[in-house]
């Protein structure tokens, strides 16, 4: 007898981000990318490009995947914990206190 489960990848569970602000309000939608740009828009689009030009962009990105807003991009080519990376990198780069977790959907 073969055994089948022996070459089933486990299911990893699919995750999403959750921000706090350094007030404490929190962003939380299921969807990664609406948290990571709401996150984006409340640090200011102009201040994250500054440090972080892979994330956000006032040019087109190389790669088609982007979200406009306004005149910039929000780069859309990232796995949830990318995004982390930056926003974890941006606010350290600002010096903002930003708390960046992935949690299961």
């Amino acid at each position: 007898t073969s055994n089948v489960n022996s070459f089933q990848k486990s299911a990893k569970p699919q995750q999403r981000l959750q921000v706090t602000m350094h007030t404490g309000e929190v962003i939380d939608h299921y969807n990664a990318q609406q948290t990571f740009r709401e996150a984006l828009e409340r640090i200011g689009l102009e201040r994250a490009m500054s440090v972080n030009k892979t994330a956000v962009s006032d040019k087109d990105f190389v790669h088609s995947r982007f979200e406009r807003v306004g005149e910039y991009r929000i780069s859309k080519n990232h796995d949830s914990g990318t995004k982390k990376r930056h926003l974890d990198k941006i606010a350290d780069s600002l010096g903002i206190q930003l708390k960046v977790e992935l949690v299961d959907k």
